[in-house]
C-alpha cells in the first residue's frame, strides 16, 4: 500500500468522523443535549476533515454565524495545509 492511498483512507475515515460530529452537536444543540466541545470541532479540521466542517456548517447551519469559531476555524484550515505541505517536503528529501 503506497502513501496515497494511505492518504485517501485517512481522509475517507476522517470526514466520515466529521460528519458524524457536526451532526450529532447540531442535533445536540437543538435538543439541549450534552455538546462536542469546540476544540474537538477544530481537532478534526486540523486532521483533515475541514472541507467536511465547512460543507456542514453550512448545511446544518451550525457555528456559520459564531466568529469566534470560525476564525479558529480558519486557523485550523491553514495550520493543516502547513502541516502537510511539511509531512511531503519531509518524505521527498
Amino acid at each position: 500500500m503506497n502513501i496515497y492511498m494511505l492518504y485517501g483512507c485517512w481522509y475517507a475515515v476522517i470526514n466520515v468522523l466529521t460528519l458524524s460530529l457536526y451532526g450529532y452537536d447540531k442535533h445536540a444543540a437543538i435538543n439541549n443535549k450534552w455538546r462536542i466541545p469546540e476544540k474537538y470541532l477544530h481537532l478534526i479540521s486540523v486532521l483533515g476533515g475541514w472541507l467536511t466542517a465547512r460543507f456542514c456548517q453550512h448545511g446544518f447551519r451550525h457555528k456559520f454565524n459564531k466568529r469566534s469559531f470560525m476564525w479558529r476555524y480558519w486557523a485550523t484550515v491553514l495550520l493543516h495545509f502547513t502541516l502537510l505541505f511539511g509531512f511531503y517536503q519531509i518524505w521527498n528529501t
